[in-house]
């Protein structure tokens, strides 16, 4: 970074305060689900729900929206920061249906796949989100207004090469926890 009044080399404010990174990117994902969540709330979905929350999907801190559909399953879209690189912008999106009940409005077990930006790396020294798909298996707790969900995967991401190092694609474990408001 440069001064540009004095035309001199100066450190990124992260590196100063690490704590000012912090707090910036909290605020940029609560000003992203304000966003989302004013905006859908005016939505009349039916018989089909729609939560706006926030997650953890491995290291990826997300702003999620769920789409609930009792015909075709649910649909989740995620946006946010991988806390490893602390840099740039994720997203990858999910598909759930449940197998303890034929009723997505209702606590129990769910089997779903994802796909999308699944992991953060800095070979090389330069950022990379690499893609990647798998499975999940997971629980959601549903009452009127919240869906908290918690789930578990085995996925991959891809293979990646950065200024001569090498990241093997290989099995990785997923976690994902989240919570939702309804509209």
């Amino acid at each position: 970074c440069t001064d540009i009044h004095n035309n001199k080399a100066v450190d990124p404010p992260c590196l100063r305060r690490p704590q000012d990174c912090a707090m910036r990117r909290i605020a940029r994902i609560l000003a992203l689900a304000a966003l989302v969540g004013t905006t859908s709330a005016h939505a009349d979905a039916g018989p089909d729900d729609l939560y706006v929350g926030l997650g953890m999907f491995n290291d990826l801190l997300n702003v999620n929206v769920e789409y609930v559909s009792e015909d075709w399953g649910n649909i989740v879209l995620r946006v946010g920061e991988f806390q490893e690189v602390n840099e740039g912008l994720a997203g990858n999106i999910s598909w759930r249906k449940p197998i303890t009940s034929d009723n997505p409005k209702e606590d129990g077990y769910f089997l779903g796949v994802f796909a999308g930006q699944v992991k953060g790396d800095t070979p090389g020294g330069e950022v990379v989100h690499r893609l990647g798909a798998g499975g999940q298996l997971g629980y959601h707790w549903v009452t009127d207004y919240t869906r908290k969900v918690f789930s578990v995967g085995i996925g991959a991401a891809e293979e990646v090469e950065r200024n001569g190092q090498v990241l093997e694609a290989e099995p990785m474990i997923f976690f994902e926890f989240s919570v939702g408001l309804g509209y």
